[in-house]
């Protein structure tokens, strides 16, 4: 959870803190989960009133299910152009594969499959 969290909140974090370079790096975890699954989760979670969607312009997205972490992130390397992304990530991992899993059918959701050559 804490590589989703940190990109969820990399755009915020790169505007509260001063830098005279940066870079942000995830590891280990890439948002790949069934359709509506992250809007239905920001929205559940309560985060669509909070400064985190709200300043980024995200509200009416979220409250109608349909913001991702893609979103977010693609609004962060835009309003950072500066700033270093990169995310490291194996070909095929267990833990991430099950969590997707397991999260796509307690939500009856479809599960999104990646090809590991991809």
């Amino acid at each position: 959870a804490g590589c989703l969290g940190s990109q969820a909140w990399a755009s915020t974090l790169l505007t509260r803190f001063k830098y005279e370079h940066a870079a942000v790096v995830f590891d280990s975890y890439l948002p790949v989960f069934g359709d509506g699954i992250e809007g239905y989760l920001f929205k559940d979670f309560g985060a669509c009133t909070t400064s985190l969607v709200v300043d980024a312009g995200f509200e009416e997205r979220c409250n109608n299910e349909s913001l991702t972490l893609a979103d977010m992130m693609e609004d962060a390397i835009k309003r950072n152009p500066h700033v270093t992304f990169a995310a490291l990530n194996s070909k095929a991992d267990g833990t991430q594969q099950y969590f997707g899993q397991l999260l796509a059918m307690t939500l009856g959701s479809q599960i999104k499959t990646v090809d590991a050559g991809s």
